[in-house]
């Protein structure tokens, strides 16, 4: 991976082999500036990782920690079909609205006024 900071200059990162602990890590060091190195430093006092390393078990312990209840579920295809179909007529109807009031509208603002159709004064 090529980045190019700031100031122009670019590096490249080897990405090949790496966890994403890692990349990411190598990225911050290379991109994060003062707020970085704070922080760094201040995990290095509390010792503790700048960046918690990847963890075989990461992904299951994310979603087991989710409960039943904050899970989001996909309707069933006719559901889903039948809605996007609702919801495609109403944008339809909505956009076939809009353009009867903007021929109407366009159609007042074309139409002479009185004052202009007068014949000009002798």
């Amino acid at each position: 991976m090529t980045v190019e900071l700031e100031n122009g200059t670019t590096q490249t990162l080897e990405l090949s082999k790496k966890s994403a602990s890692d990349i990411l890590s190598e990225l911050m060091s290379l991109a994060g500036g003062p707020a970085w190195t704070k922080w760094v430093e201040e995990c290095q006092e509390a010792g503790r990782e700048p960046i918690q390393p990847d963890t075989a078990d990461e992904k299951a312990i994310t979603w087991s920690s989710r409960s039943s209840s904050e899970s989001t579920s996909v309707p069933p295809y006719d559901v889903f079909s039948k809605q996007h179909e609702a919801d495609s007529a109403r944008r339809a109807e909505e956009a076939k609205r809009q353009k009867e009031e903007a021929t109407r509208n366009a159609a007042l603002n074309a139409a002479p006024t009185p004052a202009a159709s007068a014949p000009p004064p002798a």
